[in-house]
């Protein structure tokens, strides 16, 4: 059974919000800063713009202060510089590590892309290791195939062998077929 909100529900809905928001005094600075409606990003402001508001309050604080002479008003000027002081110290630190992330990150991409790409270089020369020993006359199908798939095992055979001059192939190959090698 469902149950519906009246009048005097709302209102109580109603007097309990006021109640936070004033028991809250941050409550309207962070919907400022994080908005109503966080799914589309309206009124979201961003940290760049807080920091240019801050700075256009402290220039209009500037321009319509004036001094009556107590401490109490000096004290919450210096509460608030201390805030904004804390928030931009912790936005610049936030700054920090995030730059740090991304630092971090492209390194990574790096050595991924470079292992990427070895590993490319690597399949491609491994299929000319087969077109290589195929040109050598004294073997028969069944030991050229025996004598490429022992040489693609290995990375670092595939880079000697395709690095040996023409005529030391050919004894590369007979070294492997016996297992000398």
């Amino acid at each position: 059974m469902m149950r519906t909100c009246g009048l005097k529900c709302a209102r109580g809905i109603q007097n309990w919000l006021n109640s936070v928001t004033s028991l809250w005094s941050w409550y309207d600075d962070w919907q400022k800063i994080f908005g109503k409606d966080r799914a589309t990003g309206e009124h979201v402001e961003a940290p760049a713009d807080i920091i240019e508001n801050l700075d256009k309050e402290q220039g209009e604080a500037a321009e319509f202060s004036c001094s009556t002479g107590d401490s109490h008003a000096n004290e919450g000027k210096r509460k608030k510089a201390k805030l904004q002081d804390a928030l931009l110290a912790s936005m610049e630190k936030m700054q920090e590590n995030v730059e740090s992330l991304l630092k971090t990150t492209v390194e990574q991409f790096g050595v991924m892309s470079q292992r990427i790409g070895y590993e490319h270089d690597l399949g491609k020369s491994r299929r000319e290791v087969y077109g290589i020993i195929n040109n050598i006359s004294n073997l028969n199908s069944k030991q050229k195939l025996l004598a490429a798939s022992k040489i693609v095992d290995k990375p670092a055979d595939v880079d000697l062998f395709l690095n040996l001059p023409e005529e030391m192939r050919a004894e590369f190959v007979n070294l492997k077929l016996t297992g000398h090698v």
